[in-house]
């Protein structure tokens, strides 16, 4: 339950596995619908909107 937003919030922290490159990032957050909010210097933790 911890992993899930909360009820009236979209916003879910994303963690890359090493070596997950910026462009394969973009295209699962396409492909999520979500919109970056923020990262983190090294691109691996992301906030992300995924409400729709």
């Amino acid at each position: 339950m911890a992993a899930l937003p909360a009820p009236d919030d979209g916003t879910v922290m994303v963690v890359f596995r090493p070596g997950v490159s910026p462009a394969q990032a973009m295209a699962g957050l396409t492909a999520a619908e979500g919109r970056l909010l923020w990262s983190d210097a090294g691109g691996t933790v992301w906030a992300v909107d995924v409400s729709k």
